[in-house]
């Protein structure tokens, strides 16, 4: 987290290789919406990528902290009215940016 919390796209990149799959099978499991999914799955790891400098403890559980992120995300999520689901752009600001963050196409975000 050090390495990331001073921009370190590599150290980044790395965390997010090494746990997306966790989330992504999380997410599958309790959305049904694929693009809802993504979007969230990328607004967890943007958050990340911000809050990587505020993470005191470097023993804490790494994992456990970005699943409470995810967690709330997906309670965020679960309060936008199905209206205004149906009006978001095809990808989300989040997903723009972590594609961004990790060098990669937006298009392949979610793990496999």
């Amino acid at each position: 987290m050090e390495a990331i919390s001073r921009g370190s796209h590599q150290a980044f990149a790395g965390l997010v290789d090494r746990t997306a799959k966790i989330l992504a099978a999380d997410l599958t499991a309790r959305l049904r919406e694929p693009r809802q999914r993504t979007a969230i799955l990328a607004a967890t790891y943007v958050e990340v990528w911000w809050l990587a400098g505020c993470r005191s403890d470097a023993d804490a559980d790494l994992a456990q902290w970005i699943s409470r992120i995810l967690e709330r995300r997906i309670a965020d999520s679960c309060r936008v009215p199905t209206d205004q689901a149906h009006h978001q752009p095809r990808h989300s600001r989040a997903e723009h940016e972590l594609a961004g963050l990790l060098d990669r196409p937006i298009d392949d975000l979610w793990p496999v």
